[in-house]
C-alpha cells in the first residue's frame, strides 16, 4: 500500500473516480446535489454501483459534496490540506492546497475533475477577497481541445468556445486543481451556480 503525504492508496480496483474542486464560499449546495445525484443515477437510470467521489476538507464545494454524498449513498474520500506540516518541508502554508491538489490527482487518477464557477457576472459580485486565475494561466502549455458540456451550446464553433470559456473564471485553488489535471491528461468539466454542465476540456494525447 502506498503511502503519500499521509494518504493512502486506495485498494478498490475497478471504481469509476471523480474528483471535485470550488470555491470556499460557494453557497449553492443544491448545485453540488445535482450533479452528484446524476452521477450517481445516468440519465435517470440504475444506480452506478462503482462510483468514488474525492474532494477537499475545505467549506464551500467540498462540504457540499460530502454532505451530499452521504445522502445519496455515494463513496467518496476526503483529502485535507496539511497546513502545519508545510513548514518541515520548508514551504509556506499556501503550499498545502496545491500540493493535496497534486495528492488527489496522483493517488486517485480520476476519470475527470469537476469545478464549480460562479460565472463572470456572478464572481464579480463575490468577495473582495476571491481572487480570479485567468484561463490563460491555467492553460498554460497544456494542448487541450474545448467543448460545449451536456447543458452547453453545440452551435458556438472554436472562437465561441474561448469566449464561453471566459465566461467561467475559477477561483486561485480551484484554478490550480484544473491546471494540475490537465497537465496530467485527466479531463476538467465546468459546472455553473444551477449544476449544470457548460464545458469540457480535454487534454489531446
Amino acid at each position: 500500500m502506498t503511502l503519500y503525504l499521509g494518504h493512502e492508496a486506495p485498494t478498490v480496483a475497478a471504481k469509476h473516480v471523480e474528483a471535485f474542486s470550488g470555491p470556499r464560499d460557494w453557497p449553492y449546495d443544491k448545485s453540488v446535489f445535482h450533479v452528484l445525484s446524476g452521477l450517481k443515477h445516468p440519465y435517470g437510470g440504475e444506480a452506478r454501483t462503482n462510483l468514488r467521489v474525492v474532494f477537499g476538507d475545505a467549506t464551500g464545494v467540498d462540504a457540499h459534496a460530502l454532505n451530499a454524498c452521504k445522502r445519496l449513498g455515494i463513496e467518496h474520500d476526503v483529502y485535507p490540506a496539511l497546513w502545519d506540516a508545510m513548514a518541515a518541508l520548508g514551504k509556506p502554508r499556501s503550499a498545502a492546497g496545491p500540493i493535496r491538489n497534486g495528492e488527489i490527482l496522483a493517488i486517485e487518477r480520476p476519470f475527470c475533475v469537476r469545478v464549480f464557477s460562479y460565472g463572470r457576472d456572478n464572481i464579480a459580485r463575490g468577495p473582495a477577497t476571491r481572487q480570479v486565475r485567468p484561463w490563460s494561466e491555467i492553460l498554460g502549455k497544456v494542448l487541450v481541445s474545448i467543448g460545449p458540456g451536456r447543458d452547453g451550446d453545440d452551435n458556438l464553433g472554436w472562437p465561441g468556445m474561448q469566449v464561453a470559456l471566459n465566461t467561467y473564471p475559477l477561483t486561485r485553488g480551484t484554478g490550480d486543481m484544473a491546471m494540475q489535471a490537465l497537465a496530467a491528461g485527466i479531463p476538467v468539466i465546468v459546472h455553473d451556480i444551477w449544476g449544470g454542465e457548460r464545458i469540457w476540456i480535454k487534454p489531446r494525447v
